[in-house]
């Protein structure tokens, strides 16, 4: 699985959030992200 985020592997034993996403084909994606997401720490703010 990848993070949406950051691109990077979810390895197991990682948490991460599944958010599904309904397309105009009628498809359902489920986007996932990790839930302490690297690229996210990296631009937090103080």
């Amino acid at each position: 699985m990848i993070c949406a985020r950051c691109d990077k592997a979810i390895r197991p034993g990682e948490k991460y959030d599944r958010t599904p996403i309904h397309g105009n084909s009628g498809a359902q994606f489920d986007v996932l992200r990790h839930l302490d997401c690297p690229s996210r720490r990296r631009h937090a703010r103080r």
